[in-house]
């Protein structure tokens, strides 16, 4: 009987060893890079399932074997119940340094792992190459204007594959690579000569791919910026003409064969600017003196303007002004000397959108204006333009080579007035659900916004000819209301309050936890037409006022969202359940938010957003205008136990009201502010 109870254990051990062998599974395997380099680092990424959250992963270490198998040891721990029966995936990576021998190596798992995935144990580890990369090296640097002469004798051959022209190509001989620093976007001229006979050198313009963390022995198609070709009428020189943005960029002078070493110049020339690159930026009111056009370039032959096209064949200068807000355009050119030529020439900021573009003729969708170019007698030409908010160009451009001279010229900006109005401000529902109607006057075009889920307006823009009649038509929505609806023209704003059933209160969040039994009772407060979503964690979401469920042991965050009619609102507490074996939950420890404040409120050029958190973490802080629109870069910053302050710079905002929104991971509000 003895015997027999114990075969029975003994095979029911290995019924519980095998359900466990195969409960905890390896599912994916990721080795990156998928051939490392002797030596070189490389990260072991394993994703698999456990049965349920009450198993964790341990790692214990690793070794090589004599085989070249590399062994993962870990422990499987498993804490207790109950738990939630669901399979939990679980991610597990590891870097190493290096092996320190190339070869095919294996992967080995030990500590109760089950590997079920039809990705490659093995991999190959590469011979590191004997003299490095072409990062690991001192690389000189150069810049615009630089005149070399060198050899690539005594350097090695780091490069094998350039995949420059489409398909990869070997290049065996040493190799020299100079960094090369543009300030400002260019056009980057290469001019190499080779001086020994029977060499063939290669040159390269390869983005600036040196990183410490990652060694560099190939150049990728994706990599390669341009591949030197060869004039027909001297096979000794090497040319490469690229447009490049303000960055560094590698060189690479290569051989085509061990025996193609010897001497070479290399000249780097970034002389090109085009109509966009040479402006010279300007602000409104701004005058200058004793300008010149001699020496300018002229990179725009001609102008599509008007009716017709109009060539200039002297130099040129180019300002570029920004304007925040629409505004009327005057510039003001003053000729020094009689009978000088010269004009102006007003460009839409758009022309300059693409930077591969060269621009050495102005079409007509992007010339606005252009001062008169009959005769010569007065000295003074002007451009009177009402422009929207934007970036333009003004060119003053000779008309003969001999007419270029010097000038002064002076621009000024005022306001764009729409005379918007809006009538009436205020529009109630309440108790009608009969359309109503406003009243829009203005000079130029508005338009209407945001959207509002209850109202529907028609027509949303007018072209401001005069009186518009908007119908604002309610939809079927019994629910409270009051929200603001904002009309623009220009830089002027109007808004127009829209209420329906009184001022509608916002939903609370708040919530209990509560123990029964081996069970966890949430329960929010009722309120009316809400309905009620509870996140537990690892997937698991139910709704409803009051909910009753099954929490494992540890820390857990319980998050309620409340949707009403009148808006959302989300908590979150963090609860430690302690077991259910006469111990009850621990004391739940809940995030304290205060509502925040914007001060001074309205600003002008700053404000500050304070609120007080017992919780670490990250806090987003964004900024919208009334049409949904974010106005400013969203701020990422950290959150700190206690009084949290952070400054805003609203001097570039336009007057008007935006909304400041904080979001922080389970939860989030928005307030007012005003900008005079």
């Amino acid at each position: 009987m003895r015997n027999k109870l114990a075969t029975l254990i003994t095979f029911a051990s290995f019924l519980f060893s095998l359900t466990w062998l195969n409960a905890q599974t390896i599912r994916e395997i990721e080795i990156n890079p998928a051939q490392p380099v002797a030596g070189q680092p490389f990260t072991v990424k394993l994703k698999g399932d456990f049965p349920n959250a009450c198993y964790s992963l341990s790692y214990q270490g690793a070794t090589v074997s004599a085989n070249n198998n590399l062994n993962l040891y870990f422990n499987v721990i498993q804490s207790a119940g109950p738990c939630v029966q669901a399979i939990t995936p679980f991610t597990f990576t590891r870097t190493f340094q290096g092996l320190n021998y190339p070869g095919n190596y294996c992967l080995k798992f030990y500590g109760g792992l089950n590997v079920n995935t039809t990705d490659s144990q093995c991999f190959q580890v590469q011979t590191a190459p004997t003299q490095g990369t072409i990062c690991d090296i001192n690389i000189p640097k150069i810049f615009c204007g630089s005149n070399i002469s060198s050899n690539n004798n005594l350097e090695p051959n780091r490069l094998t594959l350039y995949n420059c022209s489409g398909y990869q190509s070997d290049l065996y001989s040493g190799e020299k690579v100079y960094r090369l620093e543009v300030t400002e976007y260019t056009e980057v001229r290469l001019d190499m000569k080779i001086l020994d006979n029977w060499i063939d050198l290669d040159m390269f313009l390869i983005r600036d791919v040196c990183d410490s963390q990652h060694p560099y022995y190939k150049v990728e198609k994706t990599d390669c910026i341009a591949q030197a070709w060869i004039p027909q009428d001297n096979h000794k020189e090497r040319k490469i003409v690229a447009k490049l943005e303000a960055g560094t960029y590698l060189i690479v002078i290569d051989g085509q064969t061990n025996y193609d070493r010897g001497r070479f110049t290399l000249n780097v020339d970034c002389d090109f600017r085009d109509l966009c690159t040479k402006a010279v930026s300007v602000k409104c009111g701004e005058k200058l003196q004793n300008q010149s056009t001699i020496g300018g370039r002229n990179d725009v032959w001609n102008y599509s303007c008007g009716t017709g096209v109009f060539d200039a064949e002297g130099n040129d200068r180019v300002y570029k002004i920004k304007l925040d807000k629409a505004s009327k355009l005057f510039v003001e050119m003053n000729i020094l000397t009689p009978g000088q030529d010269m004009y102006l020439t007003l460009v839409k900021g758009e022309i300059c959108d693409n930077v591969n573009r060269t621009i050495n003729k102005v079409e007509a969708p992007f010339c606005l204006g252009r001062s008169p170019e009959f005769g010569t007698g007065s000295n003074r030409r002007t451009i009177l333009e009402d422009l929207p908010a934007g970036t333009y160009y003004v060119v003053v451009d000779a008309r003969m080579a001999m007419t270029q001279g010097n000038y002064h010229i002076s621009f000024n900006c005022d306001p764009v007035p729409c005379n918007l109005s809006v009538v009436p401000n205020v529009l109630d529902f309440t108790g009608n659900g009969a359309p109503q109607t406003l009243t829009i006057k203005a000079s130029k075009a508005w338009s209407s916004g945001p959207t509002i889920s209850w109202v529907e307006l028609s027509p949303r823009a007018g072209t401001g000819n005069g009186s518009t009649k908007v119908s604002v038509i309610r939809k079927d929505d019994p629910g409270s209301r009051q929200e603001i609806l904002t009309f623009t023209c220009g830089s002027e704003t109007q808004t127009v309050l829209l209420t329906q059933g009184g001022a509608c209160a916002k939903p609370n969040a708040n919530f209990t936890v509560s123990k029964s039994g081996s069970r966890i009772i949430v329960t929010a407060q009722a309120q009316d037409s809400a309905t009620y979503t509870w996140d537990f964690g690892s997937g698991l979401v139910t709704s409803g006022a009051v909910d009753t469920v099954n929490l494992p042991n540890g820390p857990q965050r319980i998050c309620l969202t409340v949707t009403s009619p009148c808006g959302t609102a989300s908590t979150c507490q963090l609860v430690k359940v302690l077991g259910f074996t006469g111990a009850e939950i621990s004391v739940i420890e809940q995030p304290t938010l205060l509502q925040p404040r914007l001060y001074p409120n309205p600003s002008r050029g700053e404000t500050f957003l304070e609120y007080e958190s017992n919780q670490l973490g990250q806090a987003l802080i964004q900024v919208f205008d009334l049409s949904g629109r974010e106005v400013s870069k969203s701020l990422s910053v950290p959150m700190v136990q206690g009084i949290n302050q952070h400054r805003l710079q609203v001097d570039q905002f336009q007057k008007g009201v935006y909304l400041v929104r904080v979001k922080l991971p389970n939860l989030s509000w928005t307030e007012k502010l005003i900008v005079e």
